[in-house]
């Protein structure tokens, strides 16, 4: 009498272990394989660290475009400030001289 032992239905707990542990899913990878995944890896790290720096640039740029504005505004306040101060001291002369022009009328 012989029996058929068939590895679709392992009958006995060695058998189910051997069954388990020479599964498609435990073999190891072919160096092949191996290196196709590491390739992918590899790859998706080239393009996260392509997006880091595109988005470092976009940051520094936006910084840099701020400061530079910010720079523009403080000229233009400057040069508002020392229009006004010019024009400050225009009225302050002309003022002075009106007085002066009055007390000299006064006197003859």
């Amino acid at each position: 009498m012989t029996s058929v032992v068939s590895f679709e239905t392992p009958t006995s707990k060695s058998e189910r272990l051997h069954a388990k542990l020479s599964s498609p899913e435990r073999r190891r990878p072919s160096p092949m394989e191996t290196k196709m995944k590491l390739d992918s890896k590899m790859a998706a790290a080239s393009a996260r660290r392509s997006e880091v720096r595109s988005a470092q640039k976009e940051k520094v740029r936006v910084w840099s475009d701020k400061v530079i504005r910010q720079r523009e505004e403080e000229e233009e306040g400057r040069e508002e400030r020392r229009v006004k101060m010019v024009e400050k001291e225009r009225r302050g002369r002309e003022n002075a001289e009106k007085a002066l022009e009055e007390v000299k009328a006064r006197a003859r």
